[in-house]
C-alpha cells in the first residue's frame, strides 16, 4: 500500500450508524492531524434499504422498532423511523435491496418515500445486494489512478502522459560507461559494472512507446 495506495476504502456502519456523526468525527480527525484522515476523504455515502419493508416502516415505525431492539434503545434519535430518514437524507446513493421479496405496491411505496426524503440521491434496485463496484464507488482521481511520482530503494521516479523519468543512486566513482540499461516495453534493468545484482530491476505497470523489444 505504500508504493501503490488504495483507490477506495469502504467502511460499513452498523444498522444504527449516523452518517452525520461519522463526518463530524472525520473533520475532527483532520483538525488534529490524524494520518488516515489527512490521506483520505469521504466521497460518497451509501444507504441500503429493504424494499419490501422500508416504505411501510417509514409510514409507521412501530413495527421496525419492535424488530430492532438495538434501534429501540438508540438514544440519539426518537424513533427508528427518524434514524432511517437520516440515513437516507444523507446518502448520495440508495440501494433498494431485496426487490425480489417486495410486491409492486411495496416497491412503489418505498421509491416514493425515498424520493421524498432525498430527491437528489441516485436509486438503484438490486437483489442480494448485488451491485457493480463501478456503480457504487466514486471516480478515482487521476493523480491516484495514475501516480505522478514515487520512490523505492535506491531510486525515485516521476511520470506524465509523455515521459517516464527514473533516478537511480550509483557510486560516486561510477562513470557513464559503467552503467548498463536494459529496457523493454514493460520492464527495465539498470546495472553498475562490477556489481553482482542490478541496481534496479522490475516490471512497469504500463507499456513504454517507441521501444523495440529484443
Amino acid at each position: 500500500a505504500y508504493t501503490r495506495p488504495f483507490h477506495h476504502v469502504v467502511i460499513e456502519l452498523s444498522g444504527v450508524g449516523e452518517p452525520d456523526a461519522i463526518k463530524r468525527h472525520w473533520d475532527i480527525g483532520v483538525e488534529v492531524g490524524m494520518p488516515a484522515t489527512l490521506m483520505t476523504e469521504i466521497k460518497r455515502t451509501i444507504a441500503v434499504v429493504d424494499s419490501s419493508l422500508f416504505g411501510n416502516d417509514w409510514i409507521d415505525s412501530r413495527k421496525a422498532t419492535a424488530r430492532n431492539e438495538e434501534g429501540s434503545q438508540h438514544s440519539g434519535l426518537e424513533t427508528v423511523g427518524q434514524l432511517l430518514a437520516e440515513q437516507v437524507e444523507r446518502a448520495d446513493l440508495v440501494l433498494m435491496n431485496k426487490t425480489d421479496l417486495a410486491t409492486e405496491e411495496e416497491l412503489k411505496t418505498t421509491e416514493e418515500v425515498l424520493q421524498a426524503l432525498n430527491p437528489d440521491a441516485e436509486l438503484i434496485r438490486c437483489t442480494y445486494g448485488k451491485v457493480s463496484p463501478i456503480e457504487l464507488l466514486p471516480e478515482i482521481p487521476h493523480g491516484l489512478k495514475y501516480p505522478e511520482f514515487g520512490k523505492g530503494r535506491n531510486f525515485r521516479w516521476a511520470q506524465n502522459p509523455h515521459v517516464l523519468q527514473i533516478r537511480v543512486k550509483v557510486p560516486a566513482s561510477a562513470k557513464s560507461k559503467d552503467i548498463n540499461f536494459d529496457i523493454g516495453r514493460t520492464w527495465l534493468q539498470i546495472w553498475v559494472k562490477g556489481e553482482p545484482v542490478p541496481r534496479l530491476q522490475g516490471k512497469l505497470f504500463g507499456r513504454l512507446k517507441g521501444i523495440e523489444e529484443w
